[in-house]
C-alpha cells in the first residue's frame, strides 16, 4: 500500500478544494495529502461474515463520484472508536487499479494545521 505523502498545493489541487468546497481555505493553514482510502484486498475479519470480502470496483467509482459533486467527507484519526474528531477533508477521490491488480479508492484530504500541525508532521515522518 502507498502511505500518504504531503503534496504541493498547485492551481489544480486549489481547483479541486474549491469545487468540493465552494469557499477557500486559508491556503497557508492546510497541508494537503494523497493517499489510499482503501482497497479491494480481501478484508481481515476473523469470525465474521465479512471475513475475506472484497469492496467492489463500483463502490470505490461511487465514492469518488460523491466527492465530485460536494459530497462532504471528514478526514479523521480513531476512525473505529466512535467518538473521532474531525482534522480535515477529504475532497477529492480516483477510482483505479493499482501495479497489483487491485481496485482501490485514491483520495486527496487536507489537514488544518492550526489545530493540528503535529498530526500533519507524524504523517510526513510515516
Amino acid at each position: 500500500m502507498v502511505m500518504p505523502k504531503r503534496i504541493e498545493i498547485t492551481d489544480d489541487i486549489k481547483a479541486k478544494v474549491l469545487a468540493n468546497m465552494g469557499s477557500e481555505p486559508n491556503w497557508e493553514q492546510i497541508a494537503v495529502f494523497e493517499m489510499t482510502a482503501v482497497t479491494s484486498l480481501p478484508l481481515n475479519k476473523k469470525w465474521s461474515i465479512f471475513d475475506q470480502a472484497q469492496i467492489t470496483a463500483e463502490t470505490f467509482e461511487e465514492a469518488a463520484q460523491c466527492l465530485a459533486t460536494g459530497g462532504f467527507v471528514p478526514f479523521h484519526t480513531l476512525h473505529q472508536q466512535g467518538y473521532e474528531i474531525p482534522v480535515g477533508r477529504v475532497f477529492y477521490g480516483e477510482s483505479q487499479v493499482n501495479p497489483k491488480g487491485f481496485n482501490e479508492l485514491r483520495v486527496l484530504a487536507f489537514i488544518d494545521l492550526t489545530a493540528h500541525e503535529d498530526l500533519a508532521n507524524k504523517i510526513d515522518n510515516g
